[in-house]
């Protein structure tokens, strides 16, 4: 039987001792819940000293989400050391791998989407290679990774709660190569030459655009603010593809009904949550 593998968590400590609190739980309760010994549950909380393996426990027995807690460094770099750290640490990882995932799926029916900082740690957790897919598929667009003489955009994928698919109101990887063939030259050329510094440069890179989407079968002519990170990937036969996460920043009407008082704004509501956009010298893998 393997030793407990000891990660700093002191920080979530305060936060489980207030969760406790509001649910009126006694440390002989949570006790009972966890299989923790008393004595070791006191010490831990008044000490701020946690095994993962326990924290994972109470996390379990309060109805928390252990994400919630953790920091984005914690959460990249706690499984590793967990993978490397025998078999009974493999089940830790794979415990908070389940949890991490049903947070998700119970997000997702929510009508929420992931963060950037949830993708990232996707794409570090992956060593930026294309596994475990099924996890952001629905989110994200994937591309072929464009060649820099004569760049082009080839889609793999679009999924079908992605901002694209969302927009355009398509998830036909043809129909979005149309729309962007569609472009004006310059919106085109940006877009494409993004691609490219996500080919060449940093392997995961944030951009903010404004784009008009006027498409068929899209509904009226409207303008997006969006953020999009693009990460790159190797395929199991070396291929290299750009996966494009993007989230909504604000949307716009430019062809109001006449029967609309003029000068307003109308909002085209695409439901998306809105996280904090992150500077591109804070995104890096």
């Amino acid at each position: 039987m393997g030793q407990n593998l000891s990660v700093d968590l002191s920080n979530v400590v305060a936060a489980l001792q207030e969760e406790r609190q509001t649910q009126k739980l006694s440390l002989r309760r949570l006790s009972e819940l966890t299989g923790i010994p008393k004595s070791s549950l006191s010490y831990a909380l008044t000490n701020g000293k946690l095994e993962l393996s326990d924290f994972l426990r109470i996390c379990l027995a309060l109805d928390l989400d252990p994400k919630d807690l953790l920091t984005v460094d914690q959460i990249i770099t706690v499984e590793p050391d967990l993978e490397q750290a025998g078999r009974d640490h493999r089940r830790e990882a794979q415990a908070l791998r389940r949890f991490m995932q049903q947070s998700m799926d119970s997000r997702t029916k929510s009508g929420f989407r992931p963060t950037f900082d949830e993708m990232l740690i996707w794409h570090r957790r992956n060593g930026g290679r294309m596994a475990d897919m099924d996890r952001i598929s629905p989110f994200v667009c994937t591309y072929y990774a464009p060649d820099k003489v004569f760049p082009e955009l080839k889609s793999t994928h679009v999924g079908h709660l992605c901002l694209t698919a969302e927009s355009l109101k398509t998830h036909d990887s043809a129909l979005v190569e149309r729309y962007i063939d569609s472009l004006d030259e310059k919106s085109r050329e940006e877009i494409t030459f993004s691609y490219v510094q996500a080919t060449e440069g940093q392997a995961c890179q944030l951009f903010d655009r404004k784009l008009v989407v006027d498409f068929p079968g899209a509904g009226p002519r409207f303008q997006l603010e969006y953020a999009t990170l693009l990460m790159r990937l190797t395929g199991e036969n070396g291929n290299t593809f750009i996966t494009n996460f993007s989230v909504l920043l604000d949307s716009k009407l430019l062809d109001p009904p006449e029967s609309k008082a003029q000068g307003s704004r109308h909002s085209r509501q695409i439901s998306v949550r809105t996280p904090r956009v992150k500077s591109r010298k804070e995104t890096q893998c």
